[in-house]
């Protein structure tokens, strides 16, 4: 997945709950390898205790580019709600990596001016299965 992560990214960032692990696994691989990349976990409201915010995490500096994690992607809309809430915080978001992909329409994708990459398709998945 890592290879997939725009090349100029300084963070990764996605809704939690599914992304947290991706989000975070990245963000170690990468430290791991020598590169920095920090993890964003972006909640859909902020929480009324705490920080309070709704991006946790080692914020970059507004301008930067972030690339979106997630898990599953069915309709696309969790992952378009994590890009709107950071692209409102400042941040460039290009493009959304997902490990599965078990949509029919696309649409989404292009409606927001994103690009989307999936690691595979649900119906290989289920091909394999079988």
């Amino acid at each position: 997945m890592i290879e997939h992560v725009e090349d100029n990214s300084v963070a990764v960032g996605g809704l939690t709950l599914g992304a947290d692990p991706l989000v975070c696994g990245i963000a170690q691989k990468a430290y791991y390898s020598g590169k920095h990349i920090d993890a964003l976990i972006v909640r859909r409201n902020p929480k009324e205790y705490g920080t309070k915010e709704v991006i946790e995490g080692n914020k970059p500096p507004k301008g930067s580019i972030v690339t979106v994690l997630d898990d599953v992607t069915i309709t696309g809309g969790g992952a378009v709600k994590a890009v709107n809430i950071l692209r409102e915080a400042g941040y460039i978001v290009n493009r959304v990596v997902a490990i599965v992909d078990s949509q029919e329409d696309h649409k989404i994708w292009d409606t927001n001016k994103i690009e989307f990459i999936s690691l595979f398709k649900l119906e290989d998945i289920i091909k394999c299965e079988m």
